[in-house]
């Protein structure tokens, strides 16, 4: 019993010394190849600074004979990482391994991120043109709507009217006919259908405080030539001095206009534009027809004064005037 509790220790003791042989052998080993290598050499010098672990690597693995030697350090390193897990050189290489994962994983975050802002602006914009694009095709269909309902009621407006007249021009009631648009909305369409009445003549149009622009009198005129209106009465309207134009053609070969009232409308631009009315008076110097003309505050000066001194001179035919309220001076 005593020789077999003998040979037991001897050969327990043999185990341990077997064991702390191999101990010492790995770290030898482990030894030789980091200094071999200087692989973690300068990487500990700060301890913040971790931009020497791949660089070092990178260098000590381009200088290596071949590719097994590579092959074998690389395992070699792998082998101590994983063996020596406590090492202090291992764990910081691992926090750093895992801090460099980290970040990558991390800026990859935010490139997604930034590119779903992206897109999500370029949708938002999509959605804002679409959306635009929606909203004026609506008001275009809204107005589409509303013409083709004022153009209905205008027409109804009209065969109304149109019967009207018939009836007094079939019973000899058509002798002096007052014609006033008070209250109604004023469109060139509406005009337009007025003009193509069956009616020779309208004694009186009324188009006064419509606060009608420039472009109706073309066809107001032409509505006064085609009805032989006698009586025309435009004031109180935003009329300027671009349409005097047309009223000079016309007072030039209109033989039928007995009053013309154009009181209250800025024909001169605060004085800055008054050849337009000159021309009125030079288009009137031979007219036989006008007996009333009507300027009251149109904003004329001097000038306008002393070229109307002169025609009145040679027209004998006008028997009433209104030139109130202008900037006429006495000498």
């Amino acid at each position: 019993m005593e020789k077999k509790e003998v040979n037991n220790k001897s050969f327990t003791n043999i185990l341990k010394k077997k064991e702390n042989n191999e101990i010492l052998y790995s770290e030898f080993v482990q030894n030789e190849i980091l200094e071999k290598y200087d692989i973690f050499s300068n990487v500990y010098t700060s301890s913040d600074d971790f931009n020497y672990v791949d660089s070092e690597e990178d260098i000590s693995s381009k200088n290596l004979e071949n590719s097994n030697q590579k092959n074998i350090l690389s395992l070699a390193v792998h082998n101590i990482i994983n063996i020596y897990p406590n090492n202090e050189r291992n764990r910081e290489f691992k926090k750093y391994k895992e801090r460099k994962i980290e970040e990558k994983r991390q800026k990859e975050l935010d490139e997604e991120r930034e590119m779903n802002k992206k897109k999500k602006k370029i949708y938002e914009e999509k959605r804002k043109k679409k959306l635009e694009k929606y909203k004026i095709e609506k008001r275009k269909k809204k107005l589409i709507e509303k013409e083709k309902y004022n153009k209905e009621n205008i027409e109804y407006n009209y065969l109304m009217v149109q019967n009207y007249f018939e009836f007094l021009m079939k019973n000899g009631k058509h002798r002096d006919i007052y014609f006033s648009f008070h209250d109604l909305y004023i469109s060139p369409m509406r005009l337009y259908y007025f003009a193509n009445i069956n009616i020779d003549q309208i004694y009186y149009l009324d188009l006064s405080r419509k606060w009608l622009p420039d472009n109706y009198v073309s066809i107001i005129l032409e509505l006064c030539s085609c009805k032989k209106i006698k009586i025309l009465n435009l004031s109180y309207n935003k009329l300027t001095y671009n349409s005097l134009k047309h009223f000079s053609n016309f007072l030039s070969e209109n033989k039928t206009l007995f009053s013309l009232n154009l009181g209250n409308n800025d024909l001169t631009d605060n004085g800055k534009n008054f050849e337009g009315i000159n021309n009125i008076f030079e288009s009137i110097k031979n007219n036989k027809t006008l007996k009333i003309l009507n300027l009251a505050n149109t904003n004329m000066n001097q000038n306008n004064g002393d070229v109307l001194c002169q025609i009145l001179k040679i027209n004998n035919t006008l028997i009433e005037m209104n030139f109130e309220n202008n900037n006429f001076s006495i000498i």
